[in-house]
């Protein structure tokens, strides 16, 4: 499992590290020319001293937003939180309560925001104000991993996991949201031990099958040069 391959007091940002937005299409990359659409990112050139001409260094715009940074060093914290003694405070009515619940509620925070950002990125090419509406009117997850998907991207959320090689990942989402759901309404229990074992384990898998469907489906060559 992915956690067991960290050094002590490495950061969770698994799947992120190396990453990079495309200058061109804007996909989320590690290599330089773009694997998605070839582009070659160079350093920029700018006029030096007595005309000569002095090379800027090569940079490029990381690709993990700051809220997804801040959600995963919360998970992190949250995993390696010292639990609490036994006692009634985690018992309801003869059930043990896991004390790490907060996991699962953060882990689906970090999901609805990077669905938020699929869903955005795509309606850029849209006018902003009809943008605006559409993700107002649709800003609830079971519409996004929904009816909402399927108009979007004409395709299921579901079909497009399996075309990625994720099938199995989207089984695990619904579980996590239904259980997610009536733990919100009223349902203590739902969230148990396995549930957060399994959050934890497919933690980086969906992170990574996500830049794999925001490559797919965000991604727009300009047709700048290579």
């Amino acid at each position: 499992m992915w956690l067991q391959n960290l050094e002590p007091g490495e950061s969770w940002m698994g799947v992120w590290k190396g990453k990079f937005l495309c200058f061109d299409c804007g996909a989320i990359i590690e290599q330089n020319p773009c694997d998605i659409c070839g582009y070659l990112h160079t350093p920029f050139v700018i006029p030096g001293l007595q005309n000569n001409e002095q090379p800027k260094a090569l940079t490029f715009k990381g690709a993990i937003h700051e809220n997804t940074y801040i959600t995963l060093g919360l998970l992190k914290r949250e995993w390696e939180r010292p639990l609490i003694p036994e006692s009634d405070v985690t018992d309801l009515l003869g059930q043990k309560i896991p004390q790490r619940i907060a996991f699962v509620l953060l882990f689906w925070t970090l999901f609805e925001s990077l669905m938020d950002r699929m869903f955005s990125k795509k309606l850029e090419s849209i006018p902003p104000k009809i943008a605006k509406n559409l993700l107002k009117k649709n800003n609830n997850i079971s519409a996004r991993m929904g009816e909402f998907y399927q108009l979007v991207f004409d395709t299921s959320f579901k079909d497009d996991l399996i075309q990625i090689g994720s099938p199995l990942i989207y089984d695990h989402l619904k579980n996590l949201q239904e259980r997610r759901n009536a733990f919100i309404h009223d349902n203590p229990i739902a969230i148990n031990e396995q549930l957060i074992s399994d959050t934890l384990i497919h933690l980086q898998d969906i992170q990574a099958a996500w830049i794999k469907l925001y490559n797919k489906r965000c991604t727009v060559k300009s047709n700048t040069n290579l």
